[in-house]
């Protein structure tokens, strides 16, 4: 059976004509997941297991590798259900720079062309967010179980999605927002357990068991859930 394990790398459209989600793939976008307007995105992880057989038989007979990375049309937010479409305005000789201008939508504004200025901005934009929703959602999961740790930081990086240090501070990657609420609050809780147990032990894994009844397969899912995130984060 597939699983999160297998899952390609993908980009999202939001599509008032679709009545349904469903699934394109070209040589040059590669994989897209087209979502009806006010279709609830948590349910897209499930969809792509279900259909990922028929994923990778079709992938399998493109010959020629995805050209270009668009720029995103909106960030997914899986782990906080949000959703923000960003809007692209162009600035001549201007770093590009990420605003909230209503709910849920974002202006880029700046030279962006510059795709790489843009995937900072948005980047920067992202760290801001995660500070206001992981931190807090830490603190909480340490007070329900009762773990304590010194402080904590929003830091991006690609290879990792949290760490804690000797001294039980911890750092949460801003890319966990692109997850689900179920995989980072694993990781979360991977990161408490580490203030108790430094290492990855046979104690480890007891104390943590203790905090997650599903800990075994749900570890077997983050190990591959960087298939989770957007094209345009790991390749832009």
């Amino acid at each position: 059976m597939s699983n999160i394990d297998d899952f390609p790398e993908y980009s999202l459209r939001r599509s008032t004509r679709a009545k349904r989600l469903r699934l394109q793939i070209s040589s040059v976008k590669g994989l897209q997941v087209i979502a009806p307007s006010k279709y609830d995105l948590t349910k897209i992880p499930d969809f792509l297991i279900k259909n990922n057989d028929w994923i990778k038989k079709h992938l399998a007979k493109l010959k020629p590798k995805v050209q270009s990375i668009a720029l995103p049309e909106e960030l997914n937010l899986f782990a906080i259900q949000e959703t923000w479409k960003i809007t692209y305005i162009p600035m001549v000789n201007k770093t590009c720079e990420a605003r909230e201008f209503f709910d849920e939508k974002l202006m880029v504004l700046g030279n962006v062309d510059n795709k790489k200025s843009v995937k900072r901005a948005l980047i920067r934009w992202l760290k801001s967010h995660a500070e206001k929703h992981l931190l807090s959602w830490l603190d909480k999961m340490s007070q329900k179980t009762g773990i304590d740790y010194k402080d904590a930081i929003i830091r991006f990086t690609k290879t990792r999605w949290g760490s804690c240090t000797a001294n039980k501070r911890i750092s949460l990657s801003p890319s966990l927002l692109f997850l689900t609420k179920e995989l980072t609050e694993h990781i979360m809780l991977h990161e408490l357990c580490h203030t108790v147990h430094l290492d990855h032990s046979n104690r480890f894994w007891r104390f943590f068991e203790k905090h997650s009844t599903q800990s075994v397969k749900i570890r077997k899912q983050v190990s591959k859930a960087h298939h989770l995130l957007p094209v345009w984060l790991e390749n832009l």
